[in-house]
């Protein structure tokens, strides 16, 4: 009995140490070595090319063919330059295959952030930009609210004057002042029907042309002014002198110019008008040209004894093509009724006739 059982524990021996050679070969294949390794590089990048939920997967198919005993070469694996840490063997291996995700992630909030703020940075600047507009606007808005207080003084100044006056006067007025860029120049033709009027519009005129450079914010030095009633009779010359004067002063900044006694114009000089009145092509736009005219004096320039017969009633219906007609009569003899009649087209298109105001009044106004 003995001898039975010692020959069966040599039997069970020696089956013990078939199957752990085969467990030692088994451990000395390819595959085990490649997977113990923990350097093989291929199988590493297949490991971290594996989607992240299959992961767990490998570790279980990797578990069942080599058993626990193989966990610590598999941990060597997954943990290889790192230090031993509490984390499982699959929490190392989640965080090793979503480490590309993390900086994945982390590049997309980097350039989130950076959209985030150039889209300050452009609310910013926006708001930035309004506030200055918003400034300009405000200080352009005093600027017509004072203009506009300004002209009903000049209103009740001159309370004389009709509303067909007013209207005119602040339609001419108004395209100059509230556009940075009219189109054309504001070219106002006052009309006085004789002489006894002359205190009158003169006072007119200093009024109404310290309303509109105190807009501008510039002074009387700055007004260019020409009386004709004292011009030369070279009208090549007097044409020259208006030209060069009208440059300077408007090239300077300058927004008015006043023209007294344009009945004593001669046609050709008168011509000069013709640019710079022009409608469309007006070397300077942002400009008011003030020109006065007393149609008592008008008279052929070739017969200067022959004096027109005014109709008063025209005049005082403020009838704007019979100012026309005593035009055609001033420069008919020198420049034509067709170029009178282009030329009319420039400086006419504001025509206001005054009427006189009581001296008291004008008195009072320093005039």
């Amino acid at each position: 009995m003995e001898v039975e059982d010692q020959s069966e524990d040599d039997s069970d021996d020696t089956h013990g140490s078939d199957a752990q050679m085969k467990d030692d070969d088994s451990n000395d294949s390819p595959k085990n070595k490649s997977f113990q390794s923990g350097g093989n590089n291929s199988d590493s990048e297949i490991f971290r090319k594996t989607p992240e939920k299959s992961y767990l997967q490998e570790i279980k198919r990797r578990r069942s063919l080599h058993g626990d005993s193989h966990e610590k070469p598999f941990q060597q694996f997954v943990a290889v330059g790192s230090s031993p840490t509490h984390h499982t063997t699959e929490e190392k291996l989640f965080d090793e295959c979503s480490a590309p995700n993390k900086m994945s992630h982390k590049s997309v909030s980097t350039s989130r952030l950076l959209a985030f703020c150039t889209f300050l940075l452009f609310v910013l600047f926006c708001w930035l930009c309004f506030c200055d507009n918003g400034g300009e606007q405000k200080c352009h808005n005093n600027q017509l609210d004072e203009f506009k207080s300004d002209f009903v003084s000049l209103k009740r100044d001159f309370a004389n004057q009709s509303k067909r006056f007013w209207k005119i006067l602040e339609s001419a007025t108004k395209s100059i002042i509230y556009k940075d860029s009219p189109s054309d120049p504001a070219v106002i033709l006052l009309v006085a029907s004789d002489k006894n009027l002359e205190k009158t519009v003169n006072c007119f005129i200093d009024n109404y042309v310290n309303l509109v450079i105190k807009f501008f914010n510039q002074s009387r030095n700055d007004v260019v002014r020409f009386d004709f009633i004292y011009s030369t009779d070279d009208p090549p010359a007097l044409k020259m002198d208006i030209d060069k004067k009208l440059k300077h002063s408007f090239s300077s900044g300058s927004h008015v110019a006043v023209f007294e006694h344009l009945e004593w114009l001669a046609g050709e000089a008168a011509m000069m008008f013709h640019g710079y009145c022009d409608n469309d092509n007006a070397p300077f736009k942002r400009v008011i040209m003030l020109m006065t005219i007393y149609l008592q004096d008008i008279k052929s320039r070739n017969d200067k004894n022959t004096k027109v017969e005014l109709d008063v009633d025209r005049i005082n219906q403020e009838k704007d093509d019979y100012v026309e007609q005593l035009m055609q009569v001033l420069w008919a003899d020198e420049i034509g009724e067709e170029t009178i009649a282009s030329l009319m087209s420039r400086i006419g298109n504001y025509k206001i006739f005054l009427k006189k105001e009581q001296d008291v009044k004008l008195s009072a106004l320093k005039c």
